[in-house]
């Protein structure tokens, strides 16, 4: 990761942090990443599925239905 001050754009910094990833050739994993039925942008920061200027609403189960036409 590189931060620049844009106030300054010669102060810069660099961090490196090694990942490490385990990946079993022989079992069935799961990814951890967050299956969403909508997202959406919004300035709603009261709503309970509110993030980062966004409306991510989480898929229920852990697979789509084939209704679904996009990720």
């Amino acid at each position: 990761m590189t931060i620049t001050d844009v106030n300054d754009v010669d102060t810069t910094w660099t961090y490196y942090a090694p990942v490490n990833i385990t990946f079993q050739l022989l079992t069935i994993q799961q990814s951890d990443i967050q299956l969403l039925t909508k997202a959406e942008s919004s300035t709603s920061t009261t709503h309970p599925f509110y993030k980062q200027r966004f409306i991510l609403e989480p898929l229920p189960t852990l697979r789509y239905h084939k209704a679904f036409l996009q990720l």
